[in-house]
């Protein structure tokens, strides 16, 4: 993947096209500059995570999650929708691995899941898909 002009400018070549600028009389307030040089280092930074990212998804050491621990889901059991939090998410370490999230209720033990075969299916990320869920079941 080609880099763009923007990545490939170092903040020094950056500062010397600024004086090269300033050579030809163009002016630009020092506050105006010293913002576009904050910017433009913020988007190096950026776009050097994206990279890592993107590299980190093409290994397949990646996983983007529906939820996060603390996250409300709901599961329909007995005619009810119950309100459940998420207490832990867990990735094994088996042949392939998987990732588990853990809920719980107040009245009830905490209860691991498998996140892929769970979220849509018995948990959910709404009330409502929960709801809809119950009624197709009864």
């Amino acid at each position: 993947m080609e880099k763009s002009l923007l990545e490939q400018m170092t903040i020094e070549q950056f500062r010397q096209n600024l004086a090269l600028l300033k050579a030809e009389e163009i002016e630009m307030p020092k506050k105006w500059v010293l913002e576009l040089l904050n910017t433009i280092e913020a988007l190096q930074q950026e776009n050097k995570q994206l990279r890592e990212i993107a590299k980190a998804k093409a290994e397949g050491r990646l996983a983007i999650l529906p939820l996060k621990v603390g996250d409300t889901v709901y599961e329909p059991f007995a005619g009810k929708v119950y309100e459940k939090t998420v207490d832990r998410i867990i990735i094994n370490r088996f042949t392939t691995p998987q990732i588990w999230i853990e809920t719980k209720l107040p009245f009830a033990t905490p209860r691991l899941e498998r996140w892929d075969l769970a979220i849509g299916k018995t948990v959910f990320l709404t009330r409502e898909e929960a709801e809809k869920a119950l009624e197709v079941g009864e």
